[in-house]
């Protein structure tokens, strides 16, 4: 006698997957792992921009230091009567300096040196953020006031301003911005 065991066409228990169900299995894995991959770029942007979002609330100091070391006489006079004061620092922060404008430059000895030394220590291709400070407009609860013994100003910190790629600046609208109040002493 046969000991085999008897073959029952529907009896599917034996047998492994039909062509069928692996291609169906490898589509559907196939999309998932497509739709995972197309957020991998927008994850990877989203953390250069959290980066740079922290280093512009860490240069809060920086600014304060540079403004400060500027003097409080030629900052009200730079940031009188709707002027800003340019500052820039690389991508990593570290260094905020003053950027004197064509206008400050010809105004004021001190502008035309800090730029010649802006030049050699901070190339155009790697001034990544831009601060722009300016004093509170009239009306404002923050205005200045000349008798007392502070200076309130607008602290605009954008990025990215230059970079190696376009040493003429990004355009303010595609800019991100980081806003803040901040107060020297004379």
């Amino acid at each position: 006698m046969n000991d085999l065991p008897i073959q029952n066409p529907g009896n599917r228990s034996n047998c492994g997957f039909t062509l069928l169900e692996v291609i169906i299995a490898l589509s559907v894995f196939g999309f998932l792992i497509g739709g995972l991959l197309a957020l991998l770029p927008w994850g990877v942007e989203g953390a250069g921009n959290v980066r740079d979002r922290n280093m512009a609330y860490g240069m809060t100091d920086a600014i304060q230091v540079e403004l400060e070391l500027m003097g409080f006489g030629l900052v009200e006079s730079l940031s009188d009567e709707d002027q800003v004061i340019d500052l820039v620092a690389p991508a990593d922060g570290g260094a905020v300096r003053w950027e004197p404008n064509a206008k400050q430059t010809s105004e004021f000895s001190i502008a035309r040196s800090q730029l010649d030394e802006m030049d050699k220590e901070l190339p155009a291709g790697q001034r990544y953020f831009l601060i722009r400070c300016s004093q509170f407009p009239e009306g404002n609860r923050h205005e200045h006031d000349k008798s007392n013994g502070y200076l309130g100003l607008q602290v605009d910190v954008q990025w990215p301003y230059k970079t190696l790629d376009a040493e003429d600046g990004v355009e303010e609208r595609i800019r991100s911005h980081f806003h803040f109040p901040m107060a020297i002493t004379r």
